[in-house]
Parts: C-alpha cells; sequence; structure tokens
C-alpha cells in the first residue's frame, strides 16, 4: 500500500502595511481624476434620465399651435404657457 500524506503547511498570509494606499477608491483623491471619472458621467447620466420628465411637462403646458407648428417653434422651449391642456385632462 502506498501511504499518501496531506502536506498541512500553510501559506505564511501576506502582510499589509498601514500607508498602502492601492486600495479602494484612492484614484479619485486629485479632483480632475474624480471630475473625469465621477462627475461628468454621473451629469450625463441624470441629464438623460431627467430628460422625459422635462419632456412631459413641457408638452403638458404647450398651447395647440406650438405643438402641431415645429418648423415655426422651438420645440425645446414655450413662448406662451397655457394649462389648458391639464384643465381638459382633470375636468
Amino acid at each position: 500500500m502506498t501511504d499518501h500524506t496531506v502536506d498541512t503547511r500553510v501559506a505564511a498570509a501576506p502582510t499589509v502595511e498601514k500607508d498602502d494606499h492601492s486600495e479602494g477608491m484612492t484614484y479619485l483623491e486629485s479632483l480632475p481624476r474624480r471630475i473625469v471619472t465621477l462627475y461628468i458621467p454621473l451629469f450625463i447620466i441624470v441629464v438623460i434620465l431627467l430628460f422625459p420628465f422635462y419632456w412631459m411637462a413641457l408638452t403638458s403646458i404647450k398651447p395647440d399651435e406650438q405643438l402641431i407648428d415645429m418648423e415655426r417653434f422651438n420645440p425645446f422651449w414655450v413662448i406662451k404657457p397655457t394649462l389648458k391642456h391639464i384643465n381638459k385632462l382633470l375636468f
């Protein structure tokens, strides 16, 4: 019979020094890097997520002639807001 021995030696755990800053989010410590990696993408995502709500609110207060004639009026701005559509919806 063959004798199978199991190696029970435990490898020494690596020591972590207190001054090691390679963990976590330390790459965000400088302001330019934080702006590029965090704030600009966050701003873009927030604008994309909030645009449909802006568009719904804008469309609800536009008069009929601005809703129909897109060549004469800017689609992203209201010239003479009205509550006619909201009134018709609720009453």
